[in-house]
């Protein structure tokens, strides 16, 4: 390899390695809080004496990358480190939508990291045991950041790795030093927890009795846990102190665990809306999230009105889209220099009859027409949400015709109710109601999720097969009491 010199090969060699692993970094930080999350749904549903909570394999490995806003499998082209993202301009290959700088600024800064690893220490043990001590406390300030999370996966596997390094000499420390290290953080975190209980008024007992909630593994942000598969209860421990976790269910709202008065990031969120907990902690509140999901013709805007007459805050993301797309709205110029003055109508707005034959006879158009419509439809929806929770809502019901084709809805939500009817009623109640042909009302219910997916993705299921209006009425209310909201 002439003109090519051996340390100039050898930080070459670091910062390719740096580049796959910042690559692998990238698919730790966004799953092993979700494998962490279902773990403790699993947890909680055991100690609650409920069936175990099912989902899909979920690991590092399956299932393949997709895009978060159209659901494409990436293929190993588009998977390249940093190249990748270049080459595709920073936008999905299948729908164009924008993907995060985040991803490649992860690959880079680890190539960096272990290129300057190789050049400090060498190719050897030492250098190694410095690029895994750096990408670890990368990957854990990242999930840190997403959601307050620092998994003992990580921190322990970190502390473990000092110390056999350094018992080895491969991290120029000694290994005194690093005992001392690993026990002087230990005493700042017991000074820390002290100090806040002392603040908060609640005495030194406070850390017996975090002690031993968390030994109970049940101070665990579940944020994004499926509500009904652990159906939002934990059950009561004794021990000397008491109850230390009461798994009460309240009826409006979700509670949370802040460790620090004033501070707006929370240590732990207790799974499921309206948890009461009696270890110490301050509480804070947010209402229940519930998705309503249903094929075209099902009467899930019915039931979601039904739940807004019920005490909810309905967010209609139907009704936000077609806000987006009326004379004016802020979708129209960018879908008019997309498709041409011929997808708008004399009005100014979205010609929709038009536009609906078209994306639906043509996939590539139809994913276009969302990678434009759905980043503003996502902007609005959080606007209106944050709207609700200033209105101190009692919960929040989404209204989403996507929700199950979206896999970035899912984790968004305590709960998922699908209202279901047979594809022979949906099609009878659309061609009557909207009036549609046969054959358009046969192409939206194609390009929509099956009957079997919407069910797959189902905590609670409405038949509206055959219901008046007063017993689908009667049915949604139901729900909401198996909710307890």
């Amino acid at each position: 390899m002439s003109g090519l010199d051996a340390p100039t090969l050898h930080l070459a060699l670091a910062a390719l390695a740096g580049l796959l692993v910042g690559s692998f970094l990238n698919v730790l930080i966004y799953r092993l809080p979700v494998m962490m999350e279902r773990a403790w749904a699993k947890d909680c549903a055991a100690l609650s004496d409920l069936p175990e909570p099912q989902h899909p394999t979920f690991n590092l490995l399956v299932p393949r990358s997709r895009c978060g806003h159209c659901g494409h499998a990436i293929r190993w082209a588009e998977n390249i480190p940093v190249l990748s993202f270049l080459a595709l301009r920073g936008r999905c290959a299948a729908c164009g939508a924008g993907i995060s700088w985040r991803y490649p600024a992860v690959e880079a800064l680890t190539g960096l990291l272990f290129a300057y690893c190789a050049g400090r220490w060498g190719m050897g043990p030492e250098a190694a045991a410095w690029a895994a001590y750096g990408s670890i406390l990368l990957a854990c300030a990242l999930i840190d950041w997403d959601t307050t999370y620092l998994p003992d996966d990580l921190t322990l596997g970190l502390l473990w790795l000092g110390l056999v390094s350094a018992s080895l000499g491969y991290s120029g420390v000694s290994l005194d030093d690093a005992l001392w290290g690993a026990d002087g953080g230990l005493r700042v975190l017991v000074v820390y927890f002290l100090g806040v209980q002392t603040a908060d008024r609640k005495r030194w007992h406070g850390l017996r009795r975090f002690q031993t909630v968390c030994s109970a593994r049940r101070l665990v942000r579940l944020d994004r846990a499926d509500t009904a598969d652990s159906a939002g209860v934990l059950q009561r421990r004794r021990s000397r102190l008491g109850d230390e976790v009461a798994g009460l269910t309240a009826r409006r709202r979700r509670r949370a665990l802040r460790p620090l008065p004033g501070f707006g990031r929370f240590c732990g969120h207790v799974h499921g809306p309206g948890q009461t907990l009696s270890a110490g902690w301050l509480v804070t509140t947010r209402p229940a999230y519930i998705g309503v999901a249903g094929g075209i013709g099902s009467g899930k805007s019915t039931v979601a009105g039904f739940l807004g007459a019920l005490g909810g805050a309905v967010i209609d993301a139907d009704a936000v889209s077609r806000s987006l797309t009326a004379p004016g709205g802020a979708a129209i110029p960018a879908i008019q220099a997309a498709f041409g003055p011929e997808a708008i109508d004399s009005l100014g707005g979205l010609d929709r009859a038009a536009m609906r034959t078209r994306v639906f006879s043509d996939p590539a158009a139809r994913l276009r027409l969302e990678s434009l419509v759905h980043p503003l439809i996502w902007q609005e929806i959080d606007r209106l949400r944050h709207d609700a929770l200033s209105r101190a809502a009692a919960f929040l019901v989404f209204d989403v015709p996507l929700l199950v084709e979206m896999p970035r809805w899912r984790p968004m939500l305590d709960t998922v109710v699908v209202v279901d009817c047979s594809p022979g009623t949906q099609h009878a109640r659309v061609l009557a109601r909207n009036g549609m042909d046969a054959a358009q009302t046969q192409r939206i219910m194609d390009a929509q999720a099956s009957r079997a997916q919407r069910l797959a993705c189902a905590d609670q299921v409405i038949l509206n097969e055959g219901l008046s209006l007063e017993a689908l009425r009667a049915r949604t209310a139901e729900i909401l009491h198996t909710l307890r909201l």
